[in-house]
């Protein structure tokens, strides 16, 4: 049946699993579904494409399965969500201290040392996002953040009029640069982002690690360690014994609330790493203060009030709990 092959990527990355079969055994219906749907939501299907339902649920098992198959080694895990709603890595059986909990082989890994997509159409990471699944590393691309998940919560994506009254705490989000790329090309800007908050440094550029950047990271109960050894392939190693059920946290945010916000997009309530601060001669404090009496009721603007209070705790005015 004509068609029928797109039909079949579409139910690939679109349709649960447990309904595949149902949707493809009715081709008719199902082709007249998708012509409906490319009239009526064309707009949108790109900005889901890439963490859709079917993806989030088949996907991990079909990345595992394919970083094995190119040797990598892989403890058993699962991804699902925490008590917290935030989906990340578990132990599907008890890991010990001193167990590789990922091997992950260098021809899996997708190295960028070029500058991101913004700025270098020689980019790595929009070279391969161009060829969709006739890519080599499309079973971990295809599970990417889309677009609109990174609007929803970074801090990138705020209104620039209300970065700019936040001032200098805002000073090295390099939002202005992002915000330009978004408005000229928003493919571009999406690898932008991910490049920016998934990849890892190694002795080869950055990189963008399968299954290792799905871990979640934290500042007391941390339990691994990650290295690229000599061949450039990635290890992750348990530094304490991982308990069934336990989440599996990387090691990637010893850092100030300020920095962590600006790359990764949230904050630790109780970060053991102080907040920049600044003298009070410098009157930065009191133009802060401004800011917090200008938005306190944009929920938009929290987060960066909280971080005002870290740095100037003695302003009541930003104070919005």
């Amino acid at each position: 049946m004509p068609g029928f092959e797109k039909l079949q990527r579409f139910a690939e990355y679109y349709i649960p699993k447990k309904y595949r079969r149902m949707f493809l055994d009715n081709q008719h219906y199902a082709l007249a579904f998708l012509a409906l749907l490319a009239m009526t939501f064309t707009a949108c299907i790109f900005s889901f494409s890439f963490s859709s339902p079917a993806v989030v649920e088949d996907g991990f098992e079909n990345l595992i399965a394919w970083v094995n198959e190119n040797g990598g080694k892989i403890q058993d895990i699962e991804l699902k969500n925490n008590d917290k709603g935030i989906r990340g890595l578990f132990a599907a059986q008890d890991i010990k201290k001193g167990d590789v909990i990922m091997h992950i082989p260098r021809k899996t890994i997708l190295f960028t040392p070029h500058k991101n997509a913004c700025d270098s159409d020689d980019n790595e990471l929009l070279q391969e996002m161009k060829k969709l699944e006739k890519s080599f590393h499309w079973n971990y691309l295809k599970m990417m953040p889309s677009l609109e998940d990174y609007k929803s919560f970074h801090p990138l994506f705020l209104p620039r009029k209300m970065l700019n009254d936040f001032q200098p705490l805002t000073a090295d989000f390099q939002y202005q640069d992002i915000d330009d790329c978004c408005r000229e090309d928003t493919f571009k800007c999406h690898l932008a982002m991910i490049q920016r908050t998934r990849a890892y440094g190694s002795p080869k550029g950055s990189a963008l690690v399968p299954i290792a950047d799905l871990a979640n990271t934290c500042h007391k109960n941390m339990n691994t360690k990650w290295e690229f050894d000599n061949k450039a392939n990635f290890v992750m190693t348990a530094t304490l014994d991982i308990p069934m059920g336990t989440e599996i946290f990387d090691t990637y945010s010893h850092q100030g609330n300020i920095q962590i916000y600006r790359i990764w997009g949230f904050m630790f309530e109780d970060n053991p790493i102080p907040t920049q601060s600044w003298p009070k001669h410098m009157g930065v404090c009191d133009y802060l203060e401004s800011a917090c009496k200008k938005y306190r009721d944009d929920s938009r603007a929290h987060p960066l009030m909280s971080l005002v209070r870290e740095a100037c705790p003695e302003l009541n005015a930003c104070d919005v709990s």
